[in-house]
């Protein structure tokens, strides 16, 4: 009877293994069909990592390096700027979404929710007028004071929430590599900005050199509601981006009325109890980084 078992069992255990398959063929193709499922996977993924990175960083933060800048006042003589720096942050929104005419370029809205520019201008020269009954005094008074005053100028200008629309071209969104991740973008804003000026005045001779027994006057301010409009074009590739951007900006800004001590105030505008339009204009060299 023992011996029976044992057949038994040997015949069941060897019809189990005649029934299975080990050839190492049959193997590499089960291993073949995994590994093509898992690159079907890692491309999809790796598509997804790409468009991602062309459309799916929307948020940037710039700072740029203002240049050829100018700021213009009817009757005045006009200042050029020296250098100038601006910080400013945005976030784009582009549409459709998907495959087609939205996988390669994309319009939409650009939000600038804040820009910050300080440029500083260089000084130039102004002729003092004097008369008998004026701010500056009779004939001892021109004597006293020079006859020329070296007027150095900043403006600030802070702008909140601007919008404008937006194109992004990219060439390369096809390419499952790096070269997906370069785009072109233009834009344009409508700013509202909030603009100071600062100015501060030296009292020089007639060739132009500071008068060393006359202080330099305070620092003098003057603030006004600005339109802002601003457009562009910058070059991104993933997360870095660079361009140009030019502005122009308008404001009717109060008259200027300057003093150094021991003078009186007088006006550096015609019409001291007026209003003047003033305009700004730079062209900007950004540098971005997207979030």
């Amino acid at each position: 009877m023992k011996r029976l078992l044992t057949a038994l069992t040997a015949i069941i255990i060897a019809s189990g293994a005649f029934g299975r398959d080990f050839s190492a063929a049959t193997r590499i193709d089960s291993i073949d069909r995994e590994l093509s499922a898992a690159r079907e996977q890692l491309a999809i993924l790796d598509a997804d990592y790409y468009r991602h990175s062309v459309w799916g960083l929307g948020r940037y933060t710039s700072i740029a390096f203002s240049l050829l800048g100018n700021t213009d006042l009817n009757g005045m003589p006009r200042d050029y700027s020296s250098f100038g720096i601006a910080l400013n942050q945005g976030t784009t929104y582009l549409w459709p979404e998907g495959a087609g005419f939205g996988s390669f370029i994309k319009l939409g809205l650009d939000m600038r929710w804040v820009d910050l520019e300080l440029t500083f201008y260089d000084k130039w020269h102004q002729q003092l007028e004097f008369n008998s009954s004026g701010a500056l005094g009779n004939h001892s008074g021109i004597s006293r004071y020079p006859d020329a005053l070296s007027m150095r100028r900043m403006s600030f200008l802070a702008g909140i929430c601007g919008v404008g629309p937006a194109i992004s071209i990219a060439p390369f969104s096809w390419a499952n590599n790096g070269m997906a991740s370069v785009k072109i973008q233009i834009y344009g804003h409508y700013l509202p900005s909030y603009g100071l000026l600062i100015y501060r005045g030296t009292p020089v001779d007639r060739d132009g050199n500071r008068m060393k027994n006359l202080n330099r006057g305070p620092w003098t301010t003057s603030m006004a509601y600005v339109h802002t409009f601003d457009c562009g074009f910058k070059l991104r590739w993933k997360r870095f981006a660079a361009g140009i951007e030019f502005r122009w900006a308008a404001g009717r800004f109060p008259a200027e009325t300057y003093c150094w001590t021991p003078a009186e105030p007088f006006p550096l505008t015609p019409d001291p109890h007026s209003r003047y339009r003033r305009t700004f204009s730079s062209t900007r060299l950004q540098f971005s980084y997207s979030l």
